[in-house]
């Protein structure tokens, strides 16, 4: 548990996907409260990130993972910044260190300043994830990974995601049907 963990299932793209950063202080007051001093509790920004899943066929798997990481952290895609590996359609990514994306990388806030990780994802299939380490980016086109992708992800039904650790904060279930249901979730980053 811990680090290798993902949280693969994308989110309702239909309903928001938000993202907040937080700078939580301490202020620090004399006797008489005339003087005061601003102290931050953390050397960088928090982020948490809210957003709803929407997948009948996968509740009880999103629903045990929630469930078996509720007391750990694990990675969490931050969603509002997919990037879309691009080459000939249908071509696997396996063996790759090196992925190109569509220009706008440099535009993506959390990948080029907090980004450490980051998780490739079968849109077909959220079962088949992995997670690598990211190296460096390469201008506004590409980046590149700490090892080789080992499985076979095809270009056209892969994206790839920024990470930050983090714990599941709050989830409840918006029950439609007996057999669909709505899963509000909110990710709070881990130190």
């Amino acid at each position: 548990m811990g680090a290798s963990d993902v949280f693969p299932w994308q989110p309702d793209w239909q309903n928001s996907v938000s993202i907040s950063y937080r700078f939580d202080t301490v202020i620090n007051s004399s006797e008489p409260g005339a003087e005061q001093s601003r102290i931050p509790l953390y050397s960088t920004m928090k982020r948490s990130m809210s957003c709803s899943v929407f997948s009948p066929g996968d509740m009880p798997a999103i629903e045990n993972f929630m469930r078996r990481m509720h007391a750990d952290f694990f990675m969490a895609p931050i969603f509002v910044e997919p990037i879309y590996p691009i080459g000939n359609f249908g071509e696997s990514l396996a063996g790759a260190t090196s992925i190109v994306a569509a220009s706008g990388l440099l535009q993506k806030f959390n990948f080029v300043n907090l980004c450490n990780r980051v998780v490739l994802i079968d849109t077909s299939n959220p079962n088949i994830f992995e997670l690598h380490t990211l190296e460096s980016i390469s201008g506004n086109t590409g980046f590149v990974i700490s090892g080789p992708v080992i499985l076979d992800f095809y270009i056209g039904r892969t994206v790839c995601f920024p990470c930050m650790r983090a714990y599941i904060n709050n989830f409840f279930d918006n029950i439609a049907t007996t057999a669909l249901a709505d899963t509000e979730i909110t990710f709070e980053e881990y130190f």
